[in-house]
């Protein structure tokens, strides 16, 4: 894996696992929104409502562990991708910190600003990433596809929830973000086993 130092380095390492921990939140909430959609005697738990939120964060540091490669294919561009990634990220917590407080009964008008922009920013983080990625070698361009597609699907949730009854929409459109962010997942711990065995082989010759 590449050589990298701190936080970023650490972020890297943890990638995969971040994308899976995504995805078994993003299954509490598109399971919360299917089962409120399909039997009527089920209704939507507001409580389980910040697990998408823990599963945006999760994913936006699994893709800011990605940054690391893409700092090294091309400096100019992995900095200002780390900037979009960073901000993305406090928009998001900042917005699961004022869910929670609503669970207690504590609103503020700034919600719907942090609701949008997180919106906003994670659809645009993925689709750069994704985009970066497959033009670059930081990745397989088979990651970049997941993460373009993930953004596809975050703005169709987004687009589908004005036409479409909004626990339908839920449902779908976060399972099939489930299954691309296992994915994604899969597939990052399969390419850093690769790169791992491939620099020990190295090493070894070397030697």
């Amino acid at each position: 894996m590449t050589d990298s130092r701190g936080v970023w380095a650490s972020l890297e390492r943890w990638s995969p696992h971040l994308f899976f921990f995504g995805a078994v939140f993003e299954l509490l909430f598109a399971l919360n929104n299917g089962l409120a959609f399909l039997l009527a005697g089920f209704s939507f738990v507001e409580w389980l409502y910040p697990t998408i939120l823990v599963a945006r964060v999760a994913v936006l540091l699994g893709i800011a562990g990605l940054s690391v490669r893409v700092v090294d294919w091309r400096h100019s561009v992995g900095k200002w991708a780390r900037v979009l990634v960073t901000v993305a990220l406090v928009f998001s917590v900042g917005l699961l910190s004022l869910s929670l407080l609503r669970l207690v009964d504590v609103t503020t008008p700034i919600l719907a600003v942090f609701g949008i922009g997180t919106v906003v920013l994670s659809i645009a983080t993925y689709a750069l990433f994704g985009v970066v990625i497959i033009y670059s070698e930081a990745f397989s361009p088979a990651i970049g596809a997941l993460l373009v597609a993930a953004a596809v699907t975050v703005l169709g949730v987004f687009v589908g929830l004005n036409f479409l009854p909004s626990r339908l929409v839920g449902g779908i459109g976060e399972g099939l973000l489930v299954v691309l962010f296992l994915v994604t997942s899969y597939r990052l711990r399969t390419e850093f086993l690769l790169t791992d065995r491939g620099e020990v082989v190295s090493t070894t010759v070397t030697e």
